[in-house]
């Protein structure tokens, strides 16, 4: 194999006319999309004459075309720079900057905003669908593509100024495939449901390429819409689909989500560290298992998986290890734990990024073990669960609170949907735990009666010592919660309150 685009190649040759992507009504066999790959190499290499090792980046909602660039840049070892459409324009441009890209393709859904991008940094650009709109020469793929070869820099986050890119191999992507097959026990025959943002490595690497190097359906949304992702589940009949907590949560409250018949769906995976118990009820209820997979940018992504067969008796765990991982919890000093103690997560894997991309062009070196910044003790099965983030640990009267275990409990009540808990100030204990919670639509809840509700299932210490009630949690670009801005928003009420 000289670059991943070649198990598209070999799929196009054992099943040319069955669907490999489905967009907005339209089918492309395994055959065209071969093609199409064919025709955007063709282009990038002999027209706008790309080589190996230059970034292109792409301003768009998600498209096929933006697949067939991935494949196409594959076979020159050239890289693709997915841009956060949730961005400003300020960091667009600090991105591009950073990779040092020539090239700006955009959809036509953010036309004007790639053409702006282009000329304030003085690139080429080019609308999407031009990258397949004609035929175009071949010509000779290089020689020395390799699998060592970078093929993605993806931006996890943004500091204006200090953008942060995660340079990932061909390897990378593939061996992290492999550890999703497994996770998902993927075969030719899933279809796969893709409505989060391809510009994450979530959407992309974790059931996106896994599917198609499977040789497996994808059908393709522009966007996530809970009533087009239910809509789609009708129509396309799924059977795996992926899942954030809050898209999770627009689809369960969704009015036609009781009448929807969900039966297509084998699993439903949700990325991300912790889930509100009530959300996984909702979908165990319509028989419907949702599984877990934890990671990051940097890790894979898929680091630590829980399957469908666990989904159920392990809910509210991350996992086990997958494919070709090794994790240790390792404490404040260092040395790894052993027993149910909390400790960081520590991650090895052949599915981890080559390094963080440097400004001048070269790479720092990638690290021997990645460490998360996330806290999780193992049970005696050796599954994970997650307990929060080294930085939003509260540390209260000498005891380390953990954010997560309280959101979990709090979500455990029933008129409760998500929580989010913060530290505060505390005049004796120095810090404590505050917490902010949605309910379910037309229902209502005391303080009082939340906090009560608490008594017996939370030691003392690790009790919130306020509750607001929030019509939303507000989020960041990668649909997390922002507790920056929640802490901002709850300042107001926090102003005349003495801790003691």
């Amino acid at each position: 194999m000289t670059s991943i685009a070649e198990i598209i190649g070999a799929w196009a040759l054992c099943q040319p006319d069955r669907i490999a992507l489905h967009f907005e009504g339209s089918d492309t066999t395994w055959r065209r999309f071969w093609n199409r790959i064919e025709r955007a190499t063709a282009r990038l290499q002999g027209e706008w004459h790309v080589k190996p090792g230059e970034r292109v980046a792409y301003l768009g909602l998600n498209r096929p075309e933006e697949l067939i660039l991935l494949f196409a840049l594959a076979r020159l070892g050239a890289i693709l720079v997915p841009l956060n459409t949730r961005l400003l324009e300020q960091e667009w441009q600090a991105i591009v900057r950073h990779a040092g890209a020539r090239i700006v393709l955009a959809d036509v859904s953010f036309e004007s905003e790639g053409l702006s991008l282009a000329f304030d940094l003085s690139l080429a650009f080019h609308e999407l669908d031009s990258l397949i709109e004609q035929p175009c020469p071949r010509q000779p793929v290089l020689d020395d593509v390799s699998g060592a070869s970078a093929v993605l820099l993806v931006y996890a986050s943004c500091t204006i100024g200090q953008p942060k890119g995660v340079l990932h191999s061909q390897d990378a992507l593939l061996w992290n495939a492999s550890a999703a097959i497994a996770a998902h026990d993927l075969t030719s025959r899933d279809h796969v449901l893709t409505a989060l943002a391809l510009y994450h490595v979530g959407g992309l690497c974790i059931q996106t390429l896994p599917a198609l190097f499977a040789g497996a359906s994808v059908t393709l949304q522009r966007r996530f819409e809970a009533g087009a992702w239910l809509g789609a589940i009708t129509s396309s009949r799924p059977t795996l689909s992926l899942m954030v907590p809050a898209t999770l949560w627009a689809v369960e409250r969704h009015p036609e989500f009781a009448q929807v018949d969900l039966s297509c769906l084998r699993l439903v995976m949700v990325a991300s560290s912790t889930v509100a118990r009530p959300l996984l009820e909702a979908f165990h209820a319509r028989d419907v298992p949702v599984g877990r997979v934890y990671g990051s940018a940097e890790g894979g992504p898929v680091s630590i998986v829980l399957r469908a067969d666990k989904a159920i008796s392990k809910r509210g765990y991350a996992g086990w290890p997958a494919l070709h991982t090794e994790i240790r919890l390792v404490d404040e000093e260092g040395k790894e734990i052993e027993g149910d103690a909390v400790g960081e997560i520590w991650i090895r894997a052949r599915q981890m990024m080559l390094g963080y991309w440097d400004s001048d062009g070269s790479r720092g070196p990638a690290p021997v073990w990645l460490k998360s910044g996330d806290w999780a003790r193992r049970d005696e099965e050796g599954c994970y669960q997650i307990v929060g983030r080294a930085a939003d640990l509260i540390i209260s009267g000498g005891e380390n609170v953990y954010p997560a275990e309280i959101e979990n409990v709090l979500s455990q009540h029933a008129r409760i949907v998500e929580a989010a808990v913060m530290r505060t100030t505390h005049a004796r204990w120095g810090e404590a735990p505050i917490a902010a919670v949605v309910l379910r639509a037309g229902t209502a809840v005391s303080e009082a009666d939340i906090l009560g509700s608490l008594e017996g299932r939370l030691a003392h210490f690790k009790r919130p010592y306020r509750v607001f009630i929030v019509g939303n949690l507000p989020r960041n670009a990668m649909g997390k919660v922002n507790k920056a801005e929640l802490a901002r928003v709850l300042q107001p009420l926090l102003q005349d309150e003495k801790f003691v």
